[in-house]
């Protein structure tokens, strides 16, 4: 045993675990009663997210060695990432009843009295941890972070994290929420020097070969050079495959049997499957949703794909029922998820998800499909060479960017993503209900505020200063947050009461209470897509900026969608002065309101109906091109 066992944790050392986990399977089928094997198994299934295996392999170590308090906290682990709070307290009580001078005990404990809504045990757990041995580790201090963030304590988790990645440089999870937690809070005290080290993380994580440390889709809330950026996408891609992947061992599903077939003649209606993030409310399903009603079933056949599975809302069940079929697919076995999209047929698979936090990626490396597509996201080059199209929009996507995609760019017209279903209100909202003065002129920005940053910041503060008596309408996403801002208009000379807090509401009554904008203030780098599609349909124009990151294009994309091109301005100075103009003349400003309210109806931003012609168009050109071969990018012409 002790020879087999050996050999299988040196491989676990050298962080070999695609070599190690089969090693441990195999130990522990040799010698069932060794709970160690059992242990360490589970230690494995948990490293590659597979924890129902993870779980059951702790049982299995439990029933053999009862009084062991390492395999007690191994399985409260498994059971807390399962989301079995309950089951994860008492095997955590079992392990401090066997230890409780050990910081891993402890701390396992309190981050599952945290995910019980057990602030103030989890807290003192977190407070006591740091005196007993190893309790200073880089792993205990990013398990204090995660309680300290699920204890809605953010400044103290982002210190904890900031700890984490200082003792523990490339570890992802302290660089991903320690950026995440620092753009959410708006804490802009070191934002130059911080922004600076992140990007120098980035680029020495690239050039050294190391997986990244971070978020793609973070990336876009600052500034970034264009190279930098799309190299960072790129090699996100290309660690995927060798993460996965051996070298030359890509389990790749599709043939270009049916290109043939297609060549030859054959015709059928083409499987598009869609690989999505998540299935519960929220504006991308409900874009997606509304898509694929439009879609012509006729013509194609759809097939859903969820990365993250949801509980059977009213909303979740109505999502899934828009399709021919939908399918969840195992985020812990990717070649198996690959395995089912296969299985379906799928002739084209369209990724909406990127390298966000919740993605696909692993399983389009196996190339399901034969014909794989990014869109609807941020159109922003994948790399690793599984995808084939690049869905981008010529308004949203700047020319030097594209210097930088290795798959074909597809340009779609007007928009490269379908606004939701907008919404009408016949509740009367009043501004003393949203705490707005009566005759104030209101700019507003309901984005998420990680989109914020402070030299945009500096020109809206110079925007209220000269619009004498005007305030600037933010959602209230965390208490923290307004409190931030609000220092940092003082420090820019504005009164803070100018800046208005307003509780973030349901999509219906947030379109009510969106007449009391009066224009729009886009953000610098992450332009806003459903925030602002939903104040243009409430007839609110807006004032955007275009940069040369994608995501900073979106304004651009949406006001020449809506025919409405003059609310585009070519510099920050341009923007300053625009804002300053319309807040400061009501003929012009009334003749712009007019002119969006009426656009909305005449224009393509809001006709659903339109970009799934195109969309479908798009489609049909790419299987074309797979099957018949040509080069350049391809050029959607809008329908009619």
């Amino acid at each position: 045993f002790e020879a087999h066992f050996n050999a299988a944790l040196c491989l676990h050392r050298l962080e070999r675990t695609d070599e190690a986990l089969p090693a441990f399977e195999q130990v522990a089928r040799d010698f069932p009663t060794q709970a160690l094997a059992h242990r360490f198994l589970g230690v494995l299934y948990q490293t590659v997210k597979r924890y129902e295996e993870a779980e059951r392999s702790g049982q299995a170590a439990a029933l053999i060695d009862p009084d062991n308090p390492e395999i007690w906290n191994g399985l409260a682990k498994a059971n807390w990432a399962l989301g079995e709070n309950e089951t994860a307290l008492e095997n955590s009580d079992q392990a401090m009843a066997l230890d409780g001078s050990s910081a891993d005990n402890t701390m396992v404990r309190a981050q599952v009295l945290a995910q019980l809504e057990k602030p103030g045990e989890a807290m003192a757990l977190v407070h006591e941890v740091a005196a007993l041995p190893g309790g200073n580790s880089a792993e205990m201090l990013l398990m204090q972070a995660r309680v300290l963030e699920i204890c809605g304590n953010r400044e103290q988790a982002f210190v904890g994290y900031a700890k984490a990645l200082e003792a523990a440089p490339d570890n992802a999870e302290a660089a991903r929420k320690s950026l995440q937690i620092k753009l959410e809070l708006c804490d802009w005290s070191d934002y130059d020097a911080f922004i600076d080290g992140v990007v120098a993380r980035i680029n020495g994580q690239v050039a050294n070969g190391k997986p990244l440390s971070y978020c793609v889709q973070d990336l876009h809330n600052f500034s970034m050079p264009v190279a930098d950026l799309a190299n960072a996408s790129k090699h996100q891609g290309e660690q995927i495959l060798k993460r996965l992947y051996a070298e030359n061992d890509v389990p790749t599903f599709a043939t270009s049997q049916k290109f043939d077939r297609w060549r030859s003649g054959e015709r059928w209606p083409l499987r598009i499957g869609y690989a999505l993030p998540y299935t519960f409310r929220h504006s991308f399903p409900m874009i997606m949703k509304e898509l694929i009603e439009n879609h012509d079933q006729n013509k194609f056949q759809f097939y859903g794909y969820s990365i993250m599975p949801n509980g059977m809302s009213e909303f979740d069940q109505a999502y899934r029922a828009t399709f021919n079929k939908f399918s969840d697919l195992p985020e812990e076995d990717p070649v198996a998820g690959a395995r089912m999209i296969f299985d379906d047929g799928i002739d084209v698979l369209i990724d909406v998800t990127g390298h966000s936090d919740i993605n696909c990626q692993d399983i389009m490396a196996a190339r399901p499909a034969p014909v794989q597509v990014e869109g609807m996201c941020f159109s922003l080059a994948v790399g690793g060479g599984y995808i084939d199209y690049l869905l981008t929009q010529g308004h949203f996507f700047s020319d030097e960017f594209s210097e930088y995609c290795d798959e074909t760019l597809v340009y779609l017209p007007d928009t490269l993503f379908s606004p939701r279903q907008p919404l009408t209100s016949d509740k009367e909202i009043s501004r003393a209900h949203c705490e707005l003065p009566e005759t104030a002129f209101v700019f507003a920005n309901f984005n998420q505020s990680f989109k914020f940053e402070p030299e945009m910041f500096a020109v809206w503060m110079r925007i209220l200063d000269r619009v004498p008596g005007s305030v600037l309408w933010l959602g209230l996403w965390r208490e923290e947050t307004r409190k931030n801002l609000c220092r940092e208009a003082d420090a820019r000379g504005v009164d803070p009461e100018r800046l208005i807090f307003g509780v973030i509401a349901g999509h219906g009554d947030h379109i009510a209470r969106l007449q009391h904008a009066g224009l729009m203030l886009d953000n610098r780098f992450h332009g806003g897509g459903a925030t602002s599609t939903d104040g243009l349909w409430a007839g609110v124009p807006m004032v955007t900026c275009p940069g040369e990151l994608p995501g900073s294009g979106t304004g651009r994309m949406l006001a020449n969608a809506l025919g409405v091109p003059e609310m585009i301005a070519g510099s920050l100075a341009d923007y300053e002065e625009l804002a300053v103009a319309l807040g400061n003349d009501p003929d012009r400003y009334d003749a712009l309101r007019k002119k969006v309210w009426r656009n909305r109806t005449t224009h393509p931003l809001f006709d659903r109906n339109r970009f799934a012609r195109n969309l479908e168009k798009s489609i049909e050109m790419m299987w074309d091109r797979s099957v018949f071969g040509g080069e350049g990018p391809i050029i959607v012409q809008p329908e009619g």
